[in-house]
């Protein structure tokens, strides 16, 4: 028996797509698995989601109990697989409980898809040096105590492998079945569909390309389509703020004619898994990307993607394809092929199982 804790509940991204939807291509007589989330959904809505000071000292109590519930057991399990943080990067404690569940149970496999020794610099929180040190301090014995190292690209295993050989790689999957049956949306008008989706701490990002998207909206008609939590206003451009919701993601992200990702590169970015590419690409549309990190490693220029370095290639890639729709229909469809063949959960399940099987037998 295996004993799941993941980061937080199924409405987070990470926590999702690389816990919860392995449950669904890993049967029963492959390994038998129990999941523990660090609350229920309806605690994290009353009590997290709000984002007021009171409810987090209780959601921060009542997580820390069930934790501490879910580390007493974890005795009566061959293995534990621990993603990114035991309490919760927004709690900043000390690297205690990894200690209490390795004496209880030294078989741990642990996750990360981010780079979690440090606090997103763009961030408040980012700025503290006390912060970032426990976050190094968290990170460090989370790889130094556990047998098995699961990350999502080059650039996390070998910060990990400073720490603990023990480093295999499983790219963040992506659910391509999802997208199977969702036509491909057009807008009414003659309007090009420029998408971005994310989490509500990084819509900042796409202040990057505010001054190239002025630019293009005073050539071209189109419009910007935001699927987060949180939106934000660009200078000349139309803004089309849509929150997000599990239910209907993969439906709006089929209305894009092009998905972008936008990143400034510096160690804290570098480590991002490229996953909003990803879910552009299943969907069958072409994307335009900064040449940082995994992002180099998942589009092929000129064939499956676009890189950009510059605001200056930013510009040319979108105009490229905003005036050339064959393209854009050639370019998705090539891009969809790719993630089918190399980053579907079919793919990557067996291998995601078989780490976790030798893990026990050690």
């Amino acid at each position: 028996m295996f004993l799941f804790l993941p980061y937080m509940t199924e409405t987070n991204a990470s926590a999702r797509y690389r816990v919860y939807n392995y449950l669904r291509y890993i049967t029963e007589e492959d390994l038998e698995i129990h999941l523990s989330p660090p609350s229920s959904e309806a605690v994290f809505n009353r009590f997290f989601r709000p984002w007021r000071r009171k409810g987090h000292y209780i959601y921060f109590i009542l997580v820390f109990l069930q934790r501490a519930r879910a580390i007493w057991m974890a005795a009566n399990y061959d293995a534990v697989l621990v993603q990114r943080e035991l309490i919760s990067e927004f709690f900043y404690d000390p690297p205690l409980f990894i200690f209490v569940l390795w004496l209880i149970n030294p078989r741990i496999v642990y996750d990360a898809d981010d780079a979690v020794w440090m606090l997103p610099p763009h961030s408040v929180r980012g700025k503290s040096k006390a912060l970032n040190y426990l976050a190094r301090k968290r990170f460090y014995w989370n790889v130094r105590l556990s047998r098995e190292i699961i990350v999502s690209n080059r650039y996390l295993a070998e910060e990990a492998s400073r720490i603990n050989g023990a480093v295999d790689i499983i790219p963040t999957p992506v659910d391509v079945g999802a997208f199977r049956g969702i036509r491909r949306q057009s807008s009414a008008d003659s309007r090009i569909t420029i998408g971005w989706t994310g989490g509500g701490g990084n819509v900042a990002y796409l202040r990057s390309i505010e001054k190239v998207l002025s630019e293009i909206a005073k050539l071209h008609p189109i419009r910007l389509k935001i699927i987060s939590s949180m939106s934000l206003q660009l200078s000349e451009v139309e803004v089309d703020f849509v929150p997000w919701d599990r239910d209907s993601e993969y439906r709006e992200i089929c209305s894009f004619d092009i998905g972008i990702m936008c990143l400034p590169d510096n160690p804290y970015t570098r480590g991002k898994a490229g996953f909003k590419l990803l879910l552009y690409m299943a969907a069958g549309i072409p994307s335009v990307a900064s040449a940082v990190g995994a992002n180099n490693d998942i589009v092929e220029h000129g064939k499956t993607g676009f890189l950009a370095g510059n605001e200056s290639q930013w510009k040319d890639c979108l105009e490229r394809l905003i005036r050339d729709p064959s393209l854009r229909t050639e370019m998705g469809a090539r891009a969809r092929a790719f993630v089918v063949q190399r980053y579907s959960y079919p793919v990557w399940a067996p291998v995601f199982r078989d780490i976790l099987k030798n893990v026990v037998s050690c």
